[in-house]
C-alpha cells in the first residue's frame, strides 16, 4: 500500500513539534559527533549537555526508544530522556539504525526501517529513535523521494503518521 508523503522543511528544533491532529510519531535524530577524541566511543561533556538540552526542549513523552548499536546513541538517548526528565520507556538496539541493514543501507531500505519503527509506537504515541547522520538522510530522502541537505549533530526528522497513512516529515534543524 502506498501512503502519501508529505515534506516541510527547516523547522527549528526549539518549536512545538506536536498537535493534537498527529497520530503515530518517531523522532529519527543523529545522534552528537561531539565527542571526547576522534576515536572515542563516549559522548564529551559538550555532547551530553547538548543532548540533555534537546531533551528539555520536548513537548511530548516518548512511549519508546530506539538506538542504533553504538554506545554514545544509548548515551545521547539517556541524555535527552535526563533533560526531559523522563524514565527510559521500552527500548531497543536497533542495528539497522547504524545506516546499514541486509540491502546495505539504500534510501528504500532505510525508509522501510523508519516505517517498522512507526509500526511499534503505540498509537497517539511517540518514540525517539538516535541513529547516524547517513540513516536519517537516507531515510529522509526514501520516505520523500528527494534528498535532504545534509544534517548535522542533533538534526533529524519528526516523521508522523496520520490514521489514513498518510507520512508528514519535518527536518529539525538547529
Amino acid at each position: 500500500m502506498s501512503a502519501s508523503v508529505r515534506w516541510s522543511r527547516s523547522t527549528s528544533r526549539g518549536q512545538s513539534l506536536f498537535d493534537q491532529q498527529r497520530t503515530t510519531t518517531l523522532v529519527p535524530v543523529s545522534f552528537l559527533a561531539t565527542r571526547v577524541n576522534v576515536g572515542s566511543i563516549r559522548l564529551s561533556p559538550l555532547g551530553r549537555a547538548e543532548a540533555e538540552d534537546v531533551g528539555r526542549h520536548a513537548t511530548a513523552a516518548y512511549d519508546a526508544v530506539f538506538v542504533s548499536p553504538a554506545e554514545r546513541a544509548a548515551e545521547t538517548a539517556a541524555w535527552i530522556l535526563r533533560g526531559a526528565g523522563a524514565q527510559l520507556p521500552d527500548h531497543e538496539v536497533v542495528p539497522g539504525l547504524a545506516g546499514r541493514d541486509a540491502e546495505g543501507g539504500t534510501a528504500t531500505s532505510m525508509a522501510r526501517g523508519v516505517r517498522a519503527l512507526l509500526d511499534r509506537v503505540p498509537d497517539g504515541g511517540t518514540g525517539l529513535a538516535i541513529s547516524h547522520t547517513p540513516f536519517v538522510e537516507r531515510a529522509a530522502e526514501g520516505l520523500a523521494g528527494e534528498e535532504p541537505r545534509p544534517f548535522g549533530e542533533l538534526e533529524g526528522i519528526l516523521v508522523t503518521r496520520a490514521d489514513d497513512g498518510s507520512i508528514e516529515i519535518e527536518e529539525l534543524r538547529s
